[in-house]
C-alpha cells in the first residue's frame, strides 16, 4: 500500500530511463517511523513483505506512462496510472488526474517527498523521505520507506 500513497509523489536517483522501463515486482523493503511514533511502538521500523503489505508490480513503459498495481489480501487490486519524466538525478511520477478508483485520484495540495532510486541489473532500490503533509508521513508516520524491487 506503502507505493500506491508513494507512486504520485516519487522523484528518483541516477540512471537512465532505459535502465528504468519495464516490470518490476517489490520482493521486500523496510519502513522507518517518525521519532514519536517510534517512542509509542516501542520501535523504529518494520519490514515491507507481500505478507502484510500486498504485492506491488510497477511498470515503467517505453512511452513514459506507468502502471502500479497492489495486491491486499481481501480488497480489490488498487490500480494507479500516470506519466514518468526524468530530469537530472531524479525521475518525477505525475498521476493521472482520473484514476480507476476516484478514491486515489491526486491531491493538489500534497508535496511530493525527496525519493532517490538505484538500479542494478535486475533489481531497483527506492528511497523516499515524505514531507509533512504527505499522507506517508502525516498518517502514516512514516518518516522514510526503503522498497526493493527485481525486474519481471
Amino acid at each position: 500500500m506503502f507505493f500506491a500513497v508513494l507512486i504520485p509523489f516519487f522523484a528518483f536517483i541516477p540512471c537512465s530511463g532505459q535502465g528504468l522501463t519495464g516490470k518490476w515486482n517489490r520482493v521486500s523493503g523496510k519502513k522507518f517511523y517518525t521519532e514519536e511514533y517510534s517512542k509509542s511502538l516501542g520501535k523504529s521500523s518494520a519490514d515491507i513483505s507481500t505478507d502484510t503489505d500486498g504485492e506491488e508490480i510497477v511498470e515503467f513503459r517505453n512511452d513514459h506512462s506507468y502502471i502500479s498495481t497492489l495486491t491486499i489480501q481481501g480488497i480489490p487490486p488498487i490500480k494507479l496510472k500516470g506519466t514518468w519524466s526524468i530530469s537530472g538525478d531524479q525521475l518525477f511520477l505525475k498521476m493521472d488526474p482520473k484514476q480507476e478508483n476516484p478514491l486515489y485520484n491526486p491531491k493538489s495540495n500534497v508535496d511530493q517527498p525527496t525519493n532517490t532510486f538505484i538500479v542494478s541489473a535486475n533489481k531497483l532500490t527506492l528511497t523516499a523521505i515524505p514531507p509533512d503533509n504527505n499522507p506517508l508521513k502525516k498518517n502514516m508516520k512514516i518518516e522514510k520507506l526503503e522498497e526493493n524491487f527485481v525486474r519481471l
